[in-house]
């Protein structure tokens, strides 16, 4: 939060125990993280926090989409379908998937778009869902789901989203562990809404489905923030 500690106690920080230390994140600079809380009573000491170039799980591509090509991958359906690409927003290139083009969502919307095609998951477990998201729906009435099947026909509820994102595109995914080792797997996108207030809906880019790999290549590291990054600093001190 880039907060005092002192002044505004963010706990288990402020707590005085002895067997505690509370640590700030520094950059490669020897300066203080602009994210970081700080106190010269309560912060204990500063690590490397920000950016630490480490290794990332490698992740391999199953299928993947950007829309630049329309919904030729996808198929729609569902009361008050207008599921389509457009060139309104998008998270990157030009285009992005959206409920309802250049105008706001009907009321008593039930519409999705799916994979028409199956991927296979077969051999694979961890693999996620990963899709950029714009999102503007009326929170707690109006909420975009989605969901897994093996054959297009019974979906399985991966967890949704509702609210806005105020006209950005957020990084988002959803867990497949539901369908690990299946041969045979679809995904969708399902806006449900009532029949009060109608908003923008969703918008979204850059869908993939990822499973983690079990070779490394130049692309497998990172560079992380946080003061996580610093554990290994801190264990030092602490031993």
């Amino acid at each position: 939060d880039g907060n005092n500690n002192d002044s505004t106690p963010t706990y288990p920080c402020n707590y005085t125990s002895v067997n505690l230390i509370c640590v700030a994140a520094t950059t490669q600079d020897d300066e203080l993280a602009d994210f970081s809380n700080y106190g010269a009573t309560s912060v204990d000491l500063g690590a490397p926090g920000h950016p630490i170039l480490s290794t990332w799980p490698p992740f391999d591509t199953i299928t993947s989409d950007g829309f630049e090509s329309d919904l030729a991958d996808w198929t729609t359906g569902g009361t008050n379908n207008t599921w389509a690409a457009t060139t309104e927003a998008a998270a990157s290139g030009t285009k992005s998937a959206t409920d309802s083009p250049g105008a706001d969502y009907l009321p008593n919307t039930n519409s999705w778009m799916r994979t028409t095609n199956a991927f296979s998951l077969a051999g694979k477990s961890g693999c996620l869902a990963e899709y950029d998201m714009r999102l503007e729906t009326e929170a707690g009435f109006d909420a975009v789901w989605t969901e897994g099947s093996t054959n297009a026909v019974t979906w399985s509820d991966l967890g949704g989203w509702e609210g806005s994102t105020s006209g950005a595109f957020f990084p988002l995914s959803s867990e497949l562990d539901a369908f690990n080792g299946q041969s045979t797997v679809y995904f969708r996108f399902l806006l449900e809404t009532d029949d009060l207030v109608e908003m923008d809906g969703v918008h979204v880019d850059n869908f993939a489905v990822r499973c983690p790999g079990t070779t490394y290549d130049n692309d497998d590291f990172k560079s992380i923030s946080g003061t996580s990054m610093a554990s290994p600093h801190v264990a030092g001190v602490a031993a």
